[in-house]
């Protein structure tokens, strides 16, 4: 009787958690997959796809598209992972890569969940739970989000490297002397030209140097009159 060619599939979404030296997350999960196989009748694993550190949301991720091209080549028949978001956090991305593994005959199995696309109800749940993968998603950002404008009001600064004429104090942007001088000399240029080219020559002859001490190039003089931050 032919085997059926199974593959794992793991991701890690950063590298702090790679960088544990004992029992890592990737590691856990492998295992628990290969002893799913291990228990699975007439079932052998071919090959192993690591992802570390790389997004759920990132489509382009090497060794998902090495899985999907050798799925399309007819190398593999089933995919084990331990939950469907290490496939993807994005709802568009998940239905595209099903459509490619049931396109190849590939089915999708998920350790955790019990989820075999095999079945009429294993795709329904499946659909189900990739959906409710990416509401929790949206749900975080709209949070995050939340948070950061409330700190933002409050006069707190999100973090990040300052703007060009600030520094950080206490989660607070302050002032720094010599740089703020400069950015009101654009401002002034700019106001009075209208003339980025202008603010830039000015710059030159008044021998204004970056943060990193180059010259200033006009994209980052035009970030600079179009930020908000400033206002």
């Amino acid at each position: 009787m032919k085997k059926t060619r199974a593959a794992i599939y793991s991701r890690i979404s950063t590298a702090k958690q790679l960088d544990r030296t004992e029992y890592d997350s990737m590691k856990s999960h492998l295992d628990r997959c290969k002893h799913y196989i291990q228990a699975q009748d007439n079932w052998e694993l071919i090959k192993v796809y690591e992802d570390p550190a790389e997004s759920g949301d990132k489509f382009n991720r090497p060794k998902l598209q090495e899985m999907l091209f050798d799925a399309k080549q007819g190398e593999i028949d089933v995919i084990v992972t331990i939950k469907l978001d290490r496939i993807s956090r994005s709802v568009r991305d998940f239905h595209e890569i099903l459509k490619t593994l049931e396109e190849s005959g590939v089915g999708l199995v998920s350790v955790t969940q019990g989820i075999d696309t095999s079945s009429p109800a294993g795709r329904l749940l499946r659909n189900i739970l990739i959906d409710f993968a990416q509401f929790e998603r949206d749900m975080i950002s709209e949070r995050t989000r939340d948070k950061r404008l409330a700190r933002a009001k409050k006069g707190l600064w999100n973090g990040g490297i300052p703007p060009y004429g600030y520094a950080t104090e206490d989660k607070k942007l302050v002032l720094s002397p010599e740089e703020a001088e400069a950015v009101r000399m654009m401002f002034n240029v700019y106001a009075r030209t209208k003339s980025l080219a202008l603010v830039h020559k000015e710059l030159d002859l008044k021998g204004i140097k970056t943060r990193t001490g180059k010259d200033w190039q006009r994209k980052a003089i035009q970030r600079i009159i179009s930020n908000p931050i400033y206002a």
